[in-house]
């Protein structure tokens, strides 16, 4: 039996619920009932309605492995080194491909500072504060 190739809303729904339960893309192609993985990026790349279901869908797998993660820390023997370091390996897998799948929800946060050409932070300065600041750098310039 041939694999499927044309697009249908119920391979696109069966698709997206294997991978919000946390399927990878590629153990969901190697089942013959499904497209394969090219057929999938072909449908991604042609298909607006299925791409967009399928990024909901990667957002929804980043929320099942950050669930994940508690369920693997709860069930770990805490007695045995080994099961710990496999749960923790687990863990940091998962919370990379979370953090990946949605960066603003569970990335890293980064916060950068600006400084004017002058090397002042003006980041959370009132308006009262940076006036002042302004008078004085006036002063500075003219003296």
């Amino acid at each position: 039996m041939a694999r499927p190739s044309k697009y249908t809303d119920k391979l696109a729904n069966a698709i997206c619920k294997k991978i919000m339960e946390g399927e990878s893309l590629l153990k969901i192609c190697k089942s013959t009932t499904l497209p394969s993985r090219s057929t999938v990026n072909k449908w991604l790349s042609e298909n607006k309605e299925f791409s967009d279901k399928y990024t909901r869908a990667r957002e929804r797998q980043a929320d099942f492995y950050t669930e994940e993660m508690i369920d693997i820390a709860d069930k770990v023997d805490a007695k045995s080194s080994s099961a710990v370091n496999k749960a923790r390996l687990q863990i940091d897998a998962r919370k990379w491909k979370a953090s990946k799948l949605a960066p603003k929800k569970y990335g890293d946060r980064i916060i950068q500072e600006h400084q004017g050409e002058l090397g002042i932070n003006l980041i959370g300065m009132t308006d009262d504060e940076l006036d002042v600041r302004i008078e004085q750098l006036i002063k500075q310039a003219t003296s």
